[in-house]
């Protein structure tokens, strides 16, 4: 039915897939600016295309309610029944929005570089031009059971993608939740985002398309349930920023390799799954931390999180014990360092910035091991540790240990955690902590 530039849809048995599409078709041929759903759900057997033949155009998508709390009673959901491709595409559009609709697959489905499975995909095909979509606005929608929930130009061509700004939505169920593809991908947003469970990836900027996504500005995301880290970013080439994330049971934060050119976490509390120990929880160069919370979600307050990177800020935050950093002696040859200012785990940084080198006490030696067997710590360099210090293993599970004697290069000790198996081995640090 077509009413004041509006068809309205409603679910048909069987497969819907030749009915919606004859509808966009129709749409985006007649200037019909709005398709609305109706509640009920929306089998579908193919990938949904929004295309005009080469030429931009501009097609809305409305639901009937807000669905990214999935109150699929209330919503039009778009079962999409295959697992490659995409659910919709939309090439080379302007002035687009989705808004309120449930877009459902099967599960992660195919995962290649130009062309994973995605649930809502901006210009997903090379048509032979670098031309590509802008100005479109995704809102409370929920997407779910996809490689990735929303992906920006990954068939490696196409530029553009800019001015995406997604708002509201929940994405659970994907291995990437948001992917950009190239470096035009500028002046995008996230904002109150929703990552309840079962996502490995939030933000990717690497795994598609050209690998050399930008970071969208991000202002808004509730992470909980299984998921494994919020950014997989490479080197930035535009100043961005990530604030109000709040993750709990996260395994890390990810990484972000160069933020040279202005990258800021600000205002976000990072929670990590207790029983997961990543080889880092961050990993990044020039990445700037200004009120940001990071510790294990146990209430123990005995875990130290572990940074992998150099020239990186800890503004105003809190960490309950100072950050193990990799590859130390790496960094002094270089003459580069993390930064600590007004930190709670640094007393020092309360008054001035903090470099972490200079911080003699909480100096991590790596390289080493723990024989729980025979209560034992060997060394393969010099130490300062006394007898009756209390030591730092750099575990974040066993986290101390007492020494009770000493025997030039290994520590004997004592009030080792009992839960260890005797055969156990693991490479540790040692501060000195009293």
């Amino acid at each position: 039915m077509t009413n004041n530039n509006t068809i309205s849809v409603r679910p048909m048995r069987g497969d819907n897939w030749a009915y919606l599409q004859d509808t966009f078709h129709e749409a985006i041929s007649t200037g019909v600016k709005n398709i609305k759903f109706e509640k009920g759900i929306y089998q579908v057997s193919r990938p949904l295309d929004c295309e005009n033949d080469g030429r931009f155009f501009s097609l809305n998508l409305i639901g009937e309610d807000a669905a990214h709390f999935d109150l699929e009673t209330q919503n039009p959901i778009l079962q999409f029944n295959f697992s490659e491709g995409y659910g919709i595409n939309y090439q080379l559009a302007r002035s687009s929005l989705i808004k309120g609709l449930v877009i459902k697959g099967p599960g992660i489905g195919a995962d290649s570089q130009f062309a994973p499975f995605t649930g809502i995909a901006i210009d997903y095909h090379n048509r032979g031009t670098t031309s590509g979509s802008s100005a479109i606005l995704i809102r409370e929608c929920r997407l779910r059971g996809f490689t990735v929930g929303i992906c920006l130009s990954p068939n490696g061509v196409t530029l553009n993608a800019e001015n995406i700004h997604v708002e509201k939505c929940s994405i659970d169920t994907v291995k990437v939740a948001y992917a950009t593809c190239h470096r035009q991908s500028k002046q995008n947003t996230v904002r109150d985002l929703i990552c309840w469970d079962n996502v490995d990836t939030v933000f990717d900027g690497v795994s598609y398309g050209q690998g050399l996504g930008v970071m969208p500005y991000i202002d808004g995301v509730n992470i909980a349930g299984s998921v494994g880290q919020v950014f997989n970013y490479g080197p930035q080439l535009f100043s961005t920023s990530a604030s109000k994330i709040f993750a709990e049971n996260l395994e890390r934060v990810g990484c972000i390799l160069d933020g040279g050119v202005g990258v800021t976490i600000r205002d976000s509390h990072f929670d990590f799954n207790w029983y997961k120990f990543p080889t880092y929880h961050f990993k990044g160069d020039r990445i700037k931390f200004d009120n940001v919370c990071m510790r294990y979600y146990d209430d123990q307050n005995n875990k130290r999180i572990v940074i992998d990177g150099v020239n990186n800020s800890f503004m105003n935050g809190h960490a309950d014990l100072p950050f193990l950093m990799k590859d130390t002696e790496q960094w002094e040859e270089k003459k580069r360092t993390n930064y600590y200012y007004n930190y709670s785990c640094i007393p020092e940084s309360k008054t001035k910035t903090i470099a972490h080198k200079d911080i003699s006490r909480y100096e991590w030696l790596d390289q080493q091991f723990i024989d729980v067997e025979n209560k034992r710590i060997v060394l393969d360099r010099p130490h300062h540790a006394k007898v009756g210090d209390y030591i730092d293993t750099g575990h974040p599970f066993y986290p101390v240990a007492r020494i009770v004697a000493i025997d030039g290069d290994t520590l004997h000790i004592d009030n080792i955690i009992d839960t260890l198996t005797t055969s156990q081995r693991m490479h540790i640090g040692i501060n000195g902590l009293k």
